[in-house]
């Protein structure tokens, strides 16, 4: 008799059919199965979500240890790009012990250390102390309050030749001043600066740092809790903020008094490394943080689609390619199977604890019969019972 092609899991249509033979077996139920891959799908990236956090948590020391930069503060240009803070990108912060973690835009030029496309380190920080969003802006040098005049800062970071380049603005030559004419004059002294001070080219642009620190002394005294002192100047690296924090940017909303004033320690979250690109702006999006006045740049919203059509069609293809393979190699499988059960040279496999398709059809091999027989042939068997039927029918005739 001719056999059957054994009942295949991929064939369509005939997987339920297999799952109930299952289930008559003692086996679990489809959707119990079905349920308990998912679960397991789930565990897996749980577990690969909490080591990934535990890492990041044990290497900045922050909880959490990853911020969503809010606005284009610190971007150089209108458009992103990998390597500088943009809007919506991921940056990790690590925790700092002490100010000699940090290393400003100054001591970065006289040492080569760079991050974000600059000189110096990037510092998330709380403005004033106060809770609300942390800002994020480079750190630009460490000053003092002069003690014997105390409405004065002593720029304790710069060098001699970084000082040569300074000029202070407020000096005038008198003989040319009704020509229009200012000649600016070096900075004399890193102590009792209280001048408007033009440090030069400063940042990733080039453009010149002015610092009026009149106005930083004038701003320390408009808060709402007055307190005179010395701290890190910081700077936004956008060419939306030509001026350091302590001069334009207010405490609260888009204005103040009270402005920032120059940071203390503790004022200081940590320092900013690493950068996710763009998948900070689905939290953006989500909270209605991105609108007309604080756009997402078009750049980013263009490699955040495609950097999610990969992340979620890539997988969906490989595992399509990876079922048609297993397929395929089945059907293989079942094919050199059934020929080699026409030839008689190889009994059909039993598939998953139950008895193949092909045995339930076609009832068990031969041999099989034979063993239930006491071992021998169905020939033998035949004669055997055939000679015991005529001698018994001879015994039994009168």
């Amino acid at each position: 008799m001719k056999a059957d092609r054994p009942l295949r899991l991929s064939d369509p249509g005939k997987r339920e059919q297999a799952e109930a033979e299952e289930e008559e077996n003692g086996g679990p139920p489809g959707w119990k199965r079905a349920l308990w891959d998912i679960l397991k799908d789930v565990l897996v990236a749980a577990i690969i979500m909490v080591l990934i956090i535990g890492t990041m948590y044990g290497y900045t020391g922050n909880w959490p240890p990853l911020v969503v930069v809010q606005s284009g503060s610190m971007m150089h240009g209108a458009d992103s790009s990998l390597g500088v803070i943009d809007t919506g990108d991921l940056v990790m912060v690590k925790e700092i012990n002490s100010r000699d973690d940090i290393i400003t835009y100054i001591e970065g030029q006289q040492n080569g250390h760079e991050t974000y496309g600059s000189y110096g380190d990037v510092v998330v920080y709380r403005k004033n102390g106060q809770q609300g969003t942390p800002v994020i802006h480079r750190a630009l040098m460490w000053v003092e309050l002069n003690s014997t005049t105390g409405n004065t800062f002593d720029l304790i970071e710069l060098n001699h030749n970084q000082l040569q380049k300074t000029r202070v603005e407020s000096i005038y030559n008198v003989s040319r001043q009704a020509e229009g004419v200012r000649e600016q004059m070096p900075l004399p002294s890193i102590y009792n600066v209280g001048e408007r001070v033009n440090f030069g080219q400063y940042g990733w642009d080039g453009r010149e740092l002015v610092i009026d620190f009149k106005i930083v002394f004038e701003h320390m005294l408009e808060t709402s809790y007055p307190d005179l002192h010395g701290g890190l100047l910081t700077k936004g690296d956008g060419l939306g903020n030509p001026d350091i924090d302590q001069q334009s940017l207010p405490e609260y909303g888009f204005g103040g008094p009270p402005w920032v004033t120059p940071l203390k320690e503790d004022w200081i979250v940590g320092k900013a490394r690493g950068e996710l690109p763009w998948f900070g702006l689905i939290k953006l999006y989500m909270g209605g943080d991105i609108n007309e006045q604080n756009t997402a740049p078009e750049s980013s919203k263009k490699n955040l689609t495609i950097t999610l059509v990969i992340l979620i069609v890539v997988p969906i293809i490989i595992d399509y390619i990876n079922d048609r393979r297993r397929k395929k190699k089945e059907e293989m499988e079942d094919d050199d199977e059934e020929r080699e059960v026409k030839r008689g040279g190889k009994k059909p496999k039993e598939r998953g604890g139950r008895r193949d398709p092909w045995q339930k059809e076609n009832g068990p091999p031969p041999e099989r019969i034979s063993g239930r027989t006491g071992g021998f042939g169905r020939s033998h068997i035949s004669g055997s019972n055939r000679h015991g039927d005529e001698s018994s029918q001879r015994e039994r005739r009168p």
